[in-house]
């Protein structure tokens, strides 16, 4: 299986996790992405110093993998591919500020000890993410931002950009595997021709993006209305999200 051919199954198995009948699942979507919010919120205000609260946040994240059935290798594997970025991120802390402490009786220095809080956040952050991403159909999602008066044009870029992203994968691995054809000997594409791979690439995508909006345009699509159906709120919903707003901010107090 090449590059491109996993990455196509990678998102076709995102989108095979949205349709479990799970009790996450089965959540209304803007109760989700409000506990999202929250969640990031809580995370990116909390302290080096705050331990509990990210253990605290941890536990949150496996119950969730629990309650959806998603696997935990599934969500490590997903979102542990960021914390090379926010280590370089976090390295000039160490350089800069090199004060020793005692951390419940761990001898670090505040440089340490802040490089590895921004690693945790970036991990708590991009692993509900993922759980939001993998619990919601993406077009419950865009329901949600149709309720929250999100403009239809953006809401539109965001659905065409994703449908869309399989045909641009498909036809990069077409280009590869005709390059490597052409080139037999070589086992991967060069440096120097990365420069006409992937003008070719933007052209061909191209002439397809202006195919498939004059085959709307002919439909009738309007970019600034939206199509699909979105699913009411309730009392209970906004009762929910209250209650998570509640518990989070109860949490932000006693752990802090």
């Amino acid at each position: 299986m090449n590059k491109y051919t996993y990455s196509l199954f990678s998102l076709n198995h995102i989108e095979e996790l949205t349709n479990q009948h799970t009790p996450i699942h089965h959540l209304h979507p803007i109760v989700k992405l409000f506990f999202t919010l929250f969640f990031i919120i809580f995370t990116l205000t909390s302290t080096s110093y705050a331990l509990f609260s990210y253990l605290f946040l941890l536990c949150l994240i496996i119950l969730i993998c629990f309650l959806a059935k998603i696997p935990v290798k599934e969500m490590l594997k997903r979102t542990l591919i960021g914390l090379p970025f926010s280590f370089f991120l976090g390295i000039s802390n160490v350089i800069l500020m090199p004060t020793p402490i005692n951390f419940y009786n761990i001898p670090l220095t505040i440089g340490l000890l802040s490089m590895i809080a921004i690693m945790v956040k970036t991990f708590l952050c991009l692993a509900i993410v993922f759980l939001f991403v993998a619990t919601t159909p993406l077009e419950d999602i865009a329901g949600a931002f149709v309720m929250l008066h999100v403009p239809y044009f953006l809401i539109s870029i965001i659905l065409m950009t994703y449908r869309y992203i399989f045909l641009l994968v498909e036809e990069a691995g077409k280009m590869h595997q005709a390059y490597l054809l052409r080139h037999f000997k070589k086992e991967a594409l060069e440096m120097k021709h990365m420069g006409s791979f992937l003008g070719l690439l933007f052209v061909r995508s191209l002439h397809h993006a202006h195919l498939v909006d004059d085959a709307m345009s002919l439909r009738g699509y309007d970019p600034g209305h939206y199509y699909g159906v979105h699913q009411p709120i309730h009392l209970d919903d906004i009762f929910l999200i209250l209650l998570m707003a509640g518990m989070m901010l109860i949490m932000k107090v006693v752990l802090s």
